[in-house]
């Protein structure tokens, strides 16, 4: 995505950068959110502005706030058919037994 040094970032915009990266990347939050931290702000959480940083931020802890409610859904419910529709996939990690399960972009290690 290119990015004009003109202003300031959204969290809307950041939303949809890490649902990109996590939909691309297969990856989780807190990795879209470290790999985001390392290409987009090159390490440096000052390179946009504080309060671009901060939209950043809040964005990561509404899509945390998302996969918690998805899992809390998930665990709470009796009936298959729903889990069914809330699980888009599921794999095994190779250093666990216990399979991960991505929930619209998100990886949960149900324990």
């Amino acid at each position: 995505m290119t990015v004009n040094h003109g202003g300031t970032l959204k969290k809307e915009y950041f939303l949809a950068y890490l649902k990109l990266l996590m939909s691309f990347r297969n990856c989780s939050v807190k990795e879209a959110e470290s790999l985001t931290f390392e290409l987009f702000f090159k390490n440096d959480k000052d390179a946009y502005g504080a309060e671009t940083y901060y939209n950043f931020l809040k964005a990561v802890r509404n899509l945390n706030e998302e996969k918690k409610a998805l899992l809390q859904c998930w665990v709470n419910t009796n009936k298959p058919a729903t889990r069914r529709l809330a699980i888009r996939r599921v794999r095994l990690s190779r250093n666990s037994p216990q399979p991960i399960i991505l929930f619209n972009n998100f990886n949960i290690s149900p324990r």
